[in-house]
């Protein structure tokens, strides 16, 4: 759990380089902190990247000189460390380790500390132990599984936050002794939780002082319990019980994204405005104002033009529509948003809106004109071209011929990864890797969707294709797994000059998840066959045929 990640520790009982756990307490501690993650085995810990410098100073029974505490304190200090845990308590005030404390604090390591476990059940509270009633000491209380507070856990005024530690009917499972694991609990097992969080605000934060992390793990923490908080804490559970996501969430910067990123509008002239709808988010856990302060042309609508402040957990839907239908075109129409940070930083970002104003709409839901056996369907490509598009990747190979596809000719074609072909362009990145139903304007468009889905050719399969003389194309993905379940998918579309297409399904893994169907260059004919479960839904054994030559 922790092979490649210990720095040279030292051991103030034995006296000697080797630090040895003689109890398992360390171990559990250092497991909830930093034992690796996403490796099959055990359990994770909270920064499983992060190094850890064991240095023991209590023996098997628990005891220990306070001078060793203090002393290890300044090594691990004069070795670079940044966060330093203490699940260990003292009955009584001590100079020598309270000066440790300010110097780690000073030189801008945080040390966190247990509260204690001498708590009893409608007693009252116990007073918090050393070193965590210092107050440069970041203090943990427990709480249990419910999120209540565990009632054995010291309390007072000097509790910053509390953290899951566990209770006799239900403990913490950790790195044990030996390679193996263990469950204890106590504000020690909590502690060790907030330290893991604390690395991680180091790692991800660097710049955060002290004093800054502190605040950052007060603010965010969530108000469990059935205490009251008054001016935000209470004696128990200090400012609540912490929140890693939302801790890590106000590190980062306040910043505005829009999704989808190319909002459009497809009307038909002489009709009615539409509309369409896009969100504002911010990942981060600080505020973010926001408001609309210009729309362009004045026929483009907006509602609201301001609202809640935008977090991680607040986001706000813009709905885009139309007042009146303008001349048939293409426009390309603006929406200014203006942002204000806590800090009263503003920023401006244009979003363009992409408006196509067609002559007719057309839309048909049966499109397939016919329907065949796989065996006669299926065509050889074994003499044709592989393509390493990888995750996400497009590539735009040559027709050998002109291709009428809804009004427009073309001489190439982009393969994608994700089951479609485009022409005119060609559509990289994970945003098109999200499926979505037609008819729809949003990118992408003009293109064949054949099994328009999550797929991944880096992890297995191939994409290729074959040019059979002058007048047939084949575009084929053979095993191409899914991404998100790993389950082949093998599919062939075949293009003639005359604008004929035939697409033929070999294997699909599952396509609750995936768009069948057609859509010209401005989304003004969609020709949908299924999406996300319904509709004609592909199955192995089947082909279908299209038509996209106008008349």
């Amino acid at each position: 759990e922790f092979a490649g990640r210990l720095e040279p520790g030292y051991d103030y009982v034995d006296l000697d380089n080797v630090p040895q756990d003689t109890f398992g307490h360390g171990t559990h501690v250092a497991g909830i902190i930093a034992a690796r993650g996403n490796n099959a085995m055990g359990v994770a810990g909270l920064s499983w990247s992060t190094r850890l410098m064991p240095l023991r100073v209590l023996d098997g029974n628990g005891v220990g000189r306070v001078s060793d505490v203090a002393s290890a304190i300044s090594r691990a200090i004069n070795n670079g460390s940044s966060v330093i845990n203490l699940s260990l308590a003292l009955t009584a005030p001590s100079t020598t380790l309270n000066n440790a404390v300010l110097f780690a604090y000073n030189t801008g390591a945080l040390v966190i500390g247990a509260t204690g476990n001498d708590g009893l059940p409608g007693q009252p509270l116990a007073p918090v132990r050393y070193p965590a009633a210092y107050a440069e000491v970041l203090a943990v209380a427990s709480t249990t599984h419910w999120d209540g507070w565990a009632d054995y856990s010291n309390g007072g005024p000097e509790v910053d936050v509390a953290a899951p530690g566990g209770e006799s009917s239900d403990l913490i499972l950790s790195a044990s002794l030996g390679g193996g694991y263990a469950y204890l609990y106590g504000t020690s097992m909590a502690a060790a939780q907030v330290t893991g969080i604390v690395a991680l605000l180091r790692a991800y934060a660097p710049q955060l002082s002290n004093n800054a992390i502190k605040d950052v793990l007060r603010s965010t923490a969530d108000k469990v319990g059935a205490y009251s908080y008054v001016n935000g804490r209470n004696d128990r559970l200090g400012y609540g019980r912490v929140n890693t996501n939302a801790a890590l969430r106000w590190t980062m910067q306040p910043g505005l994204t829009v999704t989808p990123v190319d909002p459009a509008l497809l009307v038909q002239a002489g009709g009615a405005g539409t509309a369409t709808n896009v969100v504002l988010s911010n990942d981060s856990a600080q505020a973010l104002r926001w408001t609309i302060v210009n729309t362009s042309p004045s026929w483009l609508t907006v509602t609201p033009s301001s609202g809640l402040d935008l977090t991680y957990r607040h986001t706000a839907t813009l709905h885009i529509g139309m007042s009146s239908v303008p001349p048939v075109g293409q426009y390309n129409a603006s929406i200014q948003i203006r942002t204000t940070d806590p800090a009263g930083q503003q920023g401006n970002i244009i979003l363009t809106v992409r408006v196509v104003v067609a002559s007719q709409v057309h839309q048909t839901f049966l499109p397939v004109v016919g329907s065949g056996q796989l065996a006669p369907q299926w065509i050889d490509t074994s003499s044709g071209l592989g393509l390493s598009l990888g995750d996400d990747g497009t590539q735009a190979v040559p027709l050998p011929f002109q291709f009428p596809f809804y009004g427009r000719n073309y001489g190439q074609v982009w393969i994608n990864a994700n089951g479609f072909l485009s022409f005119g362009t060609g559509y990289t990145g994970s945003e098109y890797a999200q499926n979505h139903c037609l008819p729809s304007i949003s990118s992408p468009n003009g293109a064949i969707f054949a099994l328009w889905d999550d797929l991944d050719p880096s992890q297995g399969g191939q994409v290729r294709y074959a040019l059979l003389g002058a007048s047939q194309f084949v575009a084929e993905w053979r095993d191409v797994p899914t991404k998100s379940n790993g389950q082949p998918n093998s599919f062939q579309v075949v293009l003639w000059p005359d604008g004929q297409v035939r697409i033929t399904y070999a294997a699909v893994g599952d396509p609750s998840g995936s768009t069948v169907g057609l859509e010209s260059w401005d989304a003004s004919i969609d020709l949908p066959v299924a999406c996300n479960g319904t509709g004609h839904t592909p199955q192995p054994g089947q082909t279908r045929f299209f038509s996209t030559a106008l008349p």
